[in-house]
């Protein structure tokens, strides 16, 4: 039987980064793995970036810099998320 970790997409960051115009750093530099079927939980103050990052997985925000990349069970490479 195989486990809850081997079902569904493993999402990466690598160097995602985000600029407001005007030049407001959002988020900078961020790397980050979550396997299937992982929770991952983003902590920090007000301002500090969560929301973006978030929203810059689900597409709701292009990053400006960096990609994101998905890997469905069984796939040898990983593919890039539409948009980047």
């Amino acid at each position: 039987m195989a486990s809850s970790a081997s079902k569904g997409a493993r999402i990466e960051l690598r160097g995602v980064g985000v600029i407001y115009p005007g030049g407001a750093v959002a988020v900078r530099d961020v790397d980050l793995d979550v396997a299937a079927g992982e929770f991952t939980v983003f902590l920090g103050p007000s301002g500090s970036g969560k929301s973006t990052l978030l929203r810059t997985i689900n597409r709701l925000i292009e990053p400006t810099s960096g990609a994101t990349y998905y890997r469905e069970p069984g796939q040898a490479r990983r593919s890039r998320l539409l948009g980047h």
